[in-house]
């Protein structure tokens, strides 16, 4: 990609680009709206956004294209070369029908569009995505292997309830590997990376309100939240610890929609990314890993509560010993 052009060698205009994308939206993830970030009367509305792409390869080919990049669904992308939309994954290459619905399903997971306890009938999703129901299954197997979906005998797929174990689990594990990573940014970080991403965070976190969310609904916090921890993830260079935070994003991305229903707990985590990407700055380890544990034990008190709320139908004091759960 030519760092100076913001057109690939393609002559198809970015608008038209942007107008397939959006039509093809079932394929991207069930995306909602599709715009090139920064332009357009509201950009923050955004869930992705488009860029010029050189290298996506169909079925062997390379050409350039536009590439749209979305960010709810962690990485997957469609392209547009001005013949057909194709489905690319993370290394910009083609998927198989079994990689497109898995993802597919994936994102529809993550984003609550199909909440916990939904069932996934082969025959009804293979309608849906326009797929047989081999890859459907390859789909499924996969999302039980990382805890997304549950194969229950006589009942077929689910989509995998949430329960105040498995939220005291995800967080036993974020504060072990999130707190190393942070550690690991502020040793090696390049503040070429972290300096415009503190401003980004800092100018966010100033929009934020603790009484009402704002319009978009958070996506342009969780699209900058999600830039900021694959920074750290890149900086911390570590292929174990990518793998692991590779999962565990999931499931949080998954915990997202609960964090959301409480404005004043968005308002606080903003200060709180400032904060830690302050201290990766300054190089200073000990409190990056610090501040980031305290940010996973507020953003475990929030969900919880928020959890217990939409469960029982009130508002109850949290277990103390369920929070010590991650000490």
């Amino acid at each position: 990609m030519n760092a100076n052009n913001n057109r690939p060698s393609s002559p198809i205009p970015q608008p038209t680009a942007i107008r397939v994308l959006e039509r093809h939206s079932l394929l991207l993830g069930k995306l909602k709206k599709v715009r090139e970030r920064g332009s357009g009367p509201n950009p923050s509305s955004a869930r992705g956004h488009v860029v010029p792409c050189e290298g996506v390869r169909p079925q062997g080919r390379v050409r350039p294209c536009w590439e749209l990049r979305v960010w709810d669904t962690l990485g997957v992308h469609g392209a547009y070369d001005g013949g057909a939309v194709f489905a690319v994954g993370r290394r910009g290459v083609e998927m198989r029908e079994a990689d497109r619905a898995y993802e597919t399903l994936r994102a529809d997971i993550l984003s609550w569009e199909l909440a916990p306890g939904t069932v996934l009938g082969e025959a009804v999703v293979s309608q849906q995505l326009g797929l047989s129901r081999t890859p459907i299954r390859e789909a499924l197997r996969r999302l039980e292997r990382e805890k997304l979906v549950q194969i229950r005998s006589g009942r077929g797929a689910v989509v995998a309830e949430i329960s105040l174990d498995s939220i005291a689990e995800l967080f036993q594990m974020r504060e072990a590997i999130e707190t190393y990573a942070a550690r690991l940014s502020a040793r090696k970080g390049d503040p070429k990376v972290f300096v415009p991403l503190l401003a980004k965070l800092e100018a966010l976190a100033d929009t934020l309100d603790p009484d009402e969310p704002p319009a978009d609904g958070y996506s342009a916090y969780s699209a900058l939240v999600a830039d900021f921890d694959a920074a750290i993830e890149h900086a911390a260079n570590n292929t174990y610890l990518s793998d692991a935070l590779i999962n565990v994003t999931a499931h949080v991305a998954r915990l997202r929609h609960l964090a959301r229903s409480n404005p004043r707990r968005m308002y606080e985590a903003g200060s709180e990314h400032v904060a830690i990407c302050k201290a990766i700055l300054a190089r200073d380890a000990s409190t990056a890993a610090n501040l980031t544990a305290s940010h996973i034990h507020r953003s475990l008190q929030g969900i919880l509560a928020v959890f217990i709320e939409e469960v029982t139908g009130s508002a109850l004091v949290i277990p103390p010993g369920l929070v010590a759960a991650v000490d």
